[in-house]
């Protein structure tokens, strides 16, 4: 779970470190294909321990459920 200061806060939002999501994702994020995991995300530069990478959002469905999809444009196979 992730806890952010929102709105009616009176913290300075620039240094506020209860703000990672809101602030947006920081460096840079690598998509490549793993010869055994299918695609994948790294990071293209070292990170501290802890650090936020970035939000995900997405929908995991079955094979099945993504012929069945009339918007066959973005599906990834995550072979998990």
């Amino acid at each position: 779970d992730v806890y952010e200061c929102g709105d009616n806060c009176k913290c300075d939002f620039k240094r506020c470190k209860q703000r990672v999501v809101q602030k947006g994702r920081r460096g840079t994020l690598v998509v490549f294909r793993h010869h055994e995991k299918g695609w994948t995300l790294r990071a293209g530069e070292a990170l501290k321990g802890g650090a936020f990478v970035c939000e995900y959002t997405g929908m995991l469905m079955t094979v099945k459920e993504a012929l069945n999809r009339a918007d066959k444009t973005y599906h990834m196979d995550l072979r998990v």
